[in-house]
């Protein structure tokens, strides 16, 4: 599939052409994000990371790759931008988004067929296939904790983008092993997107501040994307369903742990606050570049320990259960980690920590 390979060519041109042009007209479209509060940043940052990825999906008509498929992925991507980016000019009401996200949901299922039907052999009595009437409210689901999941992320430069690189990487070796080629092409454009963002915001050495954020219209377009993209691939049998936990086990854990947390204190679920992984480890003193670095690496060591099970044929059973073992201590280790924030920020080498 080598001449699949210019969707990720077009898709970098359509991206990079565009970057500085929105990077101007973001005050104008009210997408900057002023520091104060919690946030850490010191100067006002375009909120066009989305945009950026958003654009790079137009690669796929550009260059003649035009179905359902992609007509319905342009469609609810651009609802998804859309709803984001009145979200991050005055924050939505939550029922709102999650009524979004459903709807996003049963579309992907009902229109473009990419539903979550097949959990695998999870029971060890054969795959379990779903009906439509329980895949329906599952594919929901999974639209809905993707979205969520990588929006809690997206809290330091680099993170989300570089957590939402591991998956993407992964299906699009796996689909051109395949042969998939309109996965294939997928993962491409998206691919390009996400590679001119994270060039604009990822905390490289050396550069002091991000050139702009995903916000909530990159954050969600993210998870849509990453949602499609492993629920396709898994159907498509490019591997078994219980492997997608272990491709997005990062996000799913943090977003998991915290909604536990809130719930048992009592707190609303999108209440914002620093209770997440990544704020907890920034908060001991670690400088916000090298969480980027340490997440994003557990990240892919998570991915590839799953993958090595999935070679290996380990049962599928046993992988949800090693995957539920992680929730669990997700849900109890930071809880620890608060209680030592202070011992472990007096530890902390100098040059690792915020001065």
């Amino acid at each position: 599939m080598p001449e699949s390979l210019s969707v990720f060519l077009i898709g970098l041109i359509i991206a990079g052409i565009l970057a500085p042009i929105v990077l101007l007209l973001s005050p104008r479209l009210g997408l900057v994000d002023h520091p104060g509060g919690r946030k850490r940043h010191c100067a006002p940052t375009p909120l066009v990371g989305g945009l950026l990825i958003y654009a790079a999906l137009w690669a796929l008509p550009v260059t003649g790759r035009m179905s359902v498929q992609v007509f319905a992925l342009l469609t609810l991507a651009t609802v998804t931008v859309v709803v984001g980016c009145l979200d991050d000019r005055r924050e939505l009401n939550a029922k709102l988004r999650l009524l979004v996200q459903a709807v996003l949901g049963l579309l992907m299922a009902l229109w473009a067929g990419v539903v979550l039907d097949n959990f695998g052999d999870l029971l060890g009595t054969g795959p379990l296939h779903l009906g439509l009437w329980i895949a329906l409210p599952m594919t929901v689901f999974a639209v809905a904790a993707a979205q969520n999941a990588y929006n809690m992320v997206d809290g330091i430069d680099g993170l989300a983008g570089g957590l939402a690189a591991i998956p993407i990487a992964f299906v699009t070796g796996l689909a051109w092993f395949a042969g998939e080629a309109p996965l294939f092409e997928l993962c491409l454009a998206a691919g390009a997107g996400l590679c001119v963002f994270l060039v604009m915001n990822y905390p490289l050495p050396g550069r002091k501040k991000a050139l702009t954020f995903l916000g909530d219209n990159g954050s969600t377009l993210i998870g849509l994307l990453i949602a499609w993209i492993v629920i396709a691939a898994a159907q498509a049998g490019l591997f078994r369903p219980v492997f997608a936990l272990y491709l997005l086990a990062l996000p799913l854990l943090d977003g998991a742990g915290v909604m536990w947390r809130r719930v048992s204190r009592g707190v609303h679920l999108f209440t914002p606050g620093r209770d997440h992984l990544h704020h907890i480890l920034t908060d001991s003193g670690l400088r916000d570049r090298y969480v980027t670095y340490f997440l994003t690496v557990l990240a892919l060591l998570i991915a590839g320990f799953g993958w090595l099970m999935e070679r290996a044929g380990v049962p599928e059973l046993l992988m949800f259960v090693l995957f539920l073992v992680m929730l669990m201590l997700s849900v109890m280790l930071p809880v620890n980690a608060i209680q030592i924030r202070g011992l472990f920020k007096a530890r902390l080498p100098g040059h690792l920590s915020e001065h």
